[in-house]
């Protein structure tokens, strides 16, 4: 009897989009700061971004460490589903990024 080991695509493809989260890469990671309320930060910490990139949690707290790609092209369009139940402490170009984005947002819809 012939056996292939199973390839899963899923698995694949989501270990494509993450970062690595250890080894010698890790030093090109940013921190990333947010409080929020309980739930909001359980959905953030579950979430496939993420979840991986977790390195501290407290009840109304959460640091990840993520790519400096990452944190300014996917992670401010999924913040924004969250809206003010979460703030984001750190870094500054987050922040930043989230003004502008928030800004066009009402500039397009203000039109």
């Amino acid at each position: 009897m012939n056996v292939r080991p199973i390839f899963p695509p899923g698995r694949f493809l989501l270990d494509s989009l993450r970062s690595d989260d250890g080894g010698e890469d890790s030093a090109h990671l940013i921190s990333v700061h947010i409080q929020g309320s309980p739930q909001a930060l359980d959905d953030l910490c579950g979430h496939w971004l993420l979840g991986h990139a977790l390195v501290e949690r407290t009840a109304e707290y959460a640091h990840f460490k993520l790519d400096e790609l990452k944190i300014y092209t996917q992670l401010p369009y999924y913040l924004l589903s969250y809206g003010g139940k979460i703030r984001i402490l750190e870094p500054e170009g987050l922040k930043s990024c989230m003004i502008d984005i928030t800004a066009s947002l009402l500039d397009h819809y203000q039109s």
